[in-house]
């Protein structure tokens, strides 16, 4: 039988009477991406976190950055089966929604909240406190950051998964169970199924139930922030209420590195390279990903393009071969 993780809820304010995040400076030091912690916030009675204006950042988000920004779907209730998006004929469907998430049945995923500029502000002063928590200046050393925003009726489910992103999971209102795997626990996820992910199969991470023992779970409560872990295989379950969330992700300039090697090594797999397992030897395996990092935008200005700009433009070039993919072949095997 899964245990609960005994964490210790910190109570200790960052300093500054308006912080975000309670936490000592550098209490976390040496877990970040390393291993999970919670640590308390006060967004509980945040305006910004209100259904109404929730409802208006929808709104704002799908007219400023797109109707794909904004997801909405019937709630699972069931964990891990499968369900398409469904489609809306009104952008004002999403804001009732949210407006009724209690009795709507409905999940909701907003993208990108910082398009909105006072989610901006809080965004980044939420990352500012768990600086000083973590010990690193992550607003001055994050490629990019971005903050979603989850809200679910009541006892719906968040399939198995990992992220790419360096996570703070903020618990609004609600509450969660959420069940999360040792990312580092080869037996739980292969080496193979990452490099999957990486490639573009969001699902290829796909959950073991006679691994479930080995299962950490955190019942997760309004004032509440977890911290996940990249690679850290999770699924969550929502209670008996809707629940609210911010999710904020960070990607720090290690994350996009992991990625580019994994990318690399998924395509040494094609190429008939059985590839070394990353985490053994730290700068080569940056130096592992240097196709990827090449191809890659420059100035990405969304969270896809961070990791995946670079492999979409070579997956183009490979169905259109050209000169440069010839010399990138040449050089992978060099690098072999």
């Amino acid at each position: 039988m899964a245990g609960a993780i005994e964490v210790e809820r910190e109570v200790t304010r960052a300093k500054g009477e308006d912080a975000l995040i309670a936490a000592r400076r550098g209490e976390f030091a040496g877990k970040l991406n390393a291993q999970p912690f919670v640590v308390k916030h006060s967004l509980v009675d945040h305006p910004l976190f209100t259904l109404e204006r929730l409802a208006q950042l929808a709104d704002l988000v799908r007219r400023e950055r797109g109707e794909g920004k904004v997801h909405y779907r019937k709630a699972l209730t069931v964990p891990h089966t499968d369900a398409a998006w469904n489609g809306l004929t009104h952008v004002s469907d999403v804001a009732r929604m949210i407006r009724t998430s209690e009795e709507s049945g409905a999940w909701v995923m907003i993208e990108d909240s910082e398009t909105d500029p006072e989610y901006k502000a809080l965004l980044r002063k939420v990352v500012g406190d768990l600086s000083t928590a973590v010990g690193r200046d992550m607003l001055k050393e994050a490629v990019h950051i971005t903050g979603y925003i989850f809200i679910g009726s009541p006892n719906s489910v968040t399939n198995f998964h990992i992220d790419s992103e360096t996570n703070f999971l903020c618990i609004v209102r609600g509450t969660k169970n959420f069940h999360m795997f040792d990312g580092s626990d080869r037996s739980l996820l292969s080496e193979q199924e990452i490099e999957q992910f990486y490639w573009g199969d969001l699902h290829a991470c796909r959950r073991d139930t006679t691994k479930d023992k080995q299962e950490h779970l955190f019942h997760l409560s309004p004032g509440e922030c977890l911290h996940v872990p990249v690679n850290f295989p999770h699924w969550v379950h929502n209670g008996p209420a809707s629940c609210v969330a911010l999710s904020v992700l960070v990607y720090l300039p290690e994350n996009v590195e992991r990625a580019h090697a994994y990318q690399m090594n998924h395509f040494l797999r094609m190429l008939g390279v059985r590839p070394r397992p990353l985490g053994h030897d730290l700068p080569s395996d940056r130096r592992r990903g240097w196709l990827f990092r090449t191809l890659s935008k420059k100035n990405p200005d969304e969270k896809r393009d961070i990791v995946n700009s670079g492999l979409q433009r070579f997956k183009a070039s490979i169905n259109a071969p050209t000169t440069l993919v010839k010399r990138a072949v040449q050089g992978v095997r060099r690098h072999a």
